[in-house]
């Protein structure tokens, strides 16, 4: 066995050991030795770039545009050029979303006689730009129903750390009261007392400091 097919068999193990449901791709396995020199470290960046651009599900799933994928150093430029293309008023709902963190809801994103479908709506392009995507992994089991996530979730820090303080504090205040409204319609405990946290970590993103005391 040669030093190719040496570095293959290490690959496709190592995709084995993360998914163990994983249908070999040999096109994906050459690709990865093409990037990553079956480096054990330059792997594992590579695994959690593809599961987070969702290129590779938890099930092995293996997208058919995975080799659209940037590298590890070209993420940021990457997401900069998606969110270049996306239209002002997307833009603001983006902000908005990025307070909830990197999975988010509609809800809390509906204005004021625009309603749930107008969120959506304001949504699209940032999907078809493929910074955000309806997310898959939101479990049953919580309170909340996340229907997005950023993609990849470094986009959500970029995102948030764009805002302006004053908008930070307008949309967690704004996030409070959405998810304050779910405290009211929640009725496990369990429920409540996550709902509960939820307010109190976003309140301190609300809370102005003390002012100075005046001097004498």
């Amino acid at each position: 066995m040669n030093d190719q097919q040496n570095d293959l068999e290490a690959i496709h193990q190592s995709i084995r050991e993360r998914y163990p449901m994983y249908i070999v791709n040999q096109g994906f396995e050459h690709w990865l030795l093409d990037r990553t020199g079956a480096d054990l470290t330059a792997l594992d960046r590579y695994f959690r770039l593809l599961d987070d651009y969702g290129y590779l599900s938890g099930d092995g799933t293996l997208a058919a545009d995975y080799a659209d994928m940037p590298g590890p150093s070209e993420v940021t430029g990457d997401i900069e050029r998606r969110l270049a293309g996306l239209p002002p008023t997307t833009l603001e709902m983006l902000g908005r979303a990025s307070v909830e963190g990197e999975r988010f809801r509609v809800e809390p994103l509906a204005m004021p006689g625009g309603g749930l479908h107008q969120a959506e709506a304001l949504l699209q392009p940032a999907v078809t730009a493929g910074v955000i995507a309806c997310d898959r992994g939101s479990s049953d089991l919580s309170p909340l129903k996340h229907r997005y996530r950023f993609l990849p979730m470094r986009t959500r820090k970029m995102v948030y750390d764009r805002l302006s303080e004053a908008q930070r504090a307008d949309y967690h205040a704004s996030l409070v009261d959405s998810l304050s409204m779910e405290l009211e319609r929640a009725d496990d405990p369990g429920a409540r007392d996550m709902i509960s946290g939820m307010i109190s970590e976003h309140n301190k993103s609300v809370t102005r400091p003390d002012p100075p005391p005046e001097k004498e």
